[in-house]
């Protein structure tokens, strides 16, 4: 062995004393912010989640700079699972041929993420037994758990034996109404139409309210076939639909309780009806396309696939505007949208002529004391902060099709959960290893 990799492999258990000196240069240049504590959520109420407290803006970290806490020599392996919605991002960000994938700046990290949903993905982060997905025996305990929905406040008073949680932003992502209705390549649909076509009220494409909302279209005779996440399972792209159609219908809101597993009155195939089932967004954009006057909802991703590409429904946002979503109409909906302190909000019919409607993040939560994750060891704690800080930074220019990016002015508030100042942001806000930080100042 070289004298030179001697040195690398030396470096490899110094990850966190470097970062301490980079820290204690940038530390001066920071100014006084605080971050609020967790805000209670309303998992029943609309809006569904809310902050006790207006946030505090936070600075750039300036000099400390994206790059530096963005690569590690360290070798470690780390598990996460959840959101089949955000999996195509991490299956990029954990690509080793993509050159601009955090394992190509980190390869002694080896991180395996299993889609297998957001619910299944948040049960397996605080341990609880999965049930296998689509062949995957889901890996329990995990590191890190990939959810569109966040924790609600029953779920953050039964985590909170073990710890406590933290809700890390990484991307927002658009939910789209897909549809196979060859006699009509464009179509139109707002909120409340779309809402009554998942209750069931509307069972044709002839019907007077769709007609009304797409003029120039021939529309048929035909029965609409609904294809919905399979009941009983708990899917973040269901989280994010079915809380957007309980904000612009009165009556849905009425008779429904949006939530990830959500309990469709309308009936499938097993229980009689014609409503078929998928079990993640691939499978729901597969039944759509196999069938002439179908209609579902999947993230815009799936949609946009090379191998599931399927058309999908311009959407009537509040100025009354039909909108496809792209990447800045998306960004504009969490641009506009108040972001509470604890990061967990929907951001769903947001304000704005230019934004899309059905918008929602996608997180990465994980323990703020990362001695609770399994098989715990300062060096995957370290490896985990390390791929937490590329996402929020690095991984922001490394997206797959139809994911948009966090809103920059919300980059500075993530950075805060990574960097401890003595006065206005202490200990107990930052990433812990033993009630340690783990990049603290001197």
């Amino acid at each position: 062995m070289s004298s030179g990799k001697r040195a690398v492999d030396r470096s490899a258990n110094r990850w966190t004393g470097l970062c301490l000196a980079i820290l204690l240069i940038a530390g001066s240049l920071l100014t006084a912010c605080g971050e609020q504590d967790i805000a209670p959520a309303q998992s029943s109420a609309l809006p569904p989640l809310s902050p006790t407290n207006t946030p505090e803006p936070a600075p750039a970290v300036g000099l400390l700079g994206s790059d530096n806490l963005s690569r590690t020599t360290i070798k470690a392996n780390l598990v996460g699972s959840g959101s089949t919605f955000a999996a195509p991002i991490y299956s990029q960000w954990l690509n080793a041929n993509d050159p601009k994938s955090f394992v190509k700046s980190s390869p002694g990290v080896n991180i395996t993420f299993q889609a297998i949903g957001s619910g299944s993905g948040r049960a397996a982060l605080l341990g609880t037994p999965v049930a296998a997905v689509n062949d995957i025996n889901p890996t329990v305990p995990t590191d890190f758990a990939g959810s569109d929905s966040p924790f609600n406040a029953t779920g953050l008073l039964s985590a909170s034996s073990k710890g406590q949680l933290v809700h890390l932003p990484v991307a927002v992502g658009a939910v789209v109404a897909i549809y196979n209705l060859k006699e009509v390549p464009q179509l139109k649909l707002s909120g409340p139409t779309l809402a009554a076509i998942f209750q069931g009220v509307i069972t044709s494409w002839n019907d007077p309210a769709i007609v009304k909302e797409n003029l120039d279209a021939k529309l048929p005779g035909k029965p609409i076939t609904v294809v919905i996440r399979k009941k009983g399972t708990s899917s973040g792209t269901t989280d994010i639909f079915t809380r957007y159609l309980s904000v612009v219908s009165d009556k849905f809101r009425e008779q429904f309780q949006p939530d990830g597993s959500f309990k469709w009155a309308i009936k499938s195939l097993s229980e009689g009806g014609t409503t078929l089932e998928g079990t993640t967004n691939e499978e729901v954009a597969t039944n759509v396309r196999t069938g002439d006057g179908r209609i579902g909802y999947v993230d815009q991703g799936v949609a946009d696939s090379d191998q599931l590409k399927t058309a999908y429904a311009a959407i009537r946002n509040k100025t009354g505007r039909f909108i496809y979503p792209n990447l800045d109409n998306v960004s504009a909906a969490a641009s506009g949208s108040f972001i509470p302190d604890d990061f967990r909000t929907f951001i769903v019919d947001a304000e704005g002529s230019e934004t899309y409607p059905i918008v929602g993040f996608t997180w990465l939560i994980t323990w703020r004391d990362l001695k609770q994750m399994p098989a715990p060891s300062k060096d995957k704690a370290a490896a985990l902060t390390s791929f937490l800080w590329w996402a929020i930074h690095q991984g922001q220019t490394d997206l797959p099709k139809g994911y948009a990016p966090l809103p920059a002015s919300l980059v500075p508030r993530l950075e805060r959960l990574f960097l401890t100042e003595k006065i206005n942001n202490p200990v107990e806000k930052v990433f812990l290893y033993e009630g340690q930080p783990l990049l603290a100042q001197p």
